[in-house]
């Protein structure tokens, strides 16, 4: 793996190791804009000056999340479930759908940590 993309992965991971502690609501938790990886991979994020045709052509390539799934944007991952989570946190801010935002997270964790090459592991 490439040196900045393992930045972006470490990145990425400390991202969701806040999620899994986070006590308030943060808006930005599952945004593209907050994720390295996505802001790396994803022209959506950093060129939205590009055609939809051009932004299909490289939307992901390289990621290593892509490279595991084969899918892009985040498809077949834990995201979706943190996604999900999250917005229900935002429309029923409680204990219960605060704990599940972060088991979820906890989930999307250790999914990002699988991906680490296996020296880089703690």
């Amino acid at each position: 793996m490439e040196a900045k993309v393992l930045t972006a992965l470490k990145g990425s991971i400390k991202h969701w190791e806040e999620n899994t502690n986070n006590d308030e609501f943060d808006a930005d938790a599952c945004s593209a804009f907050a994720c390295p990886l996505c802001y790396m991979f994803n022209p959506h994020v950093t060129q939205p000056h590009l055609s939809f045709v051009e932004m299909q052509m490289i939307d992901c390539v390289g990621c290593p999340i892509m490279e595991k799934t084969g899918y892009k944007y985040c498809r077949d991952t834990p995201y979706f479930e943190a996604q999900m989570a999250h917005e229900n946190w935002a429309d029923e801010d409680s204990n219960m759908t605060k704990d599940a935002f972060r088991a979820a997270a906890q989930k999307e964790l250790d999914f990002l940590v699988s991906l680490l090459p296996e020296g880089e592991r703690t």
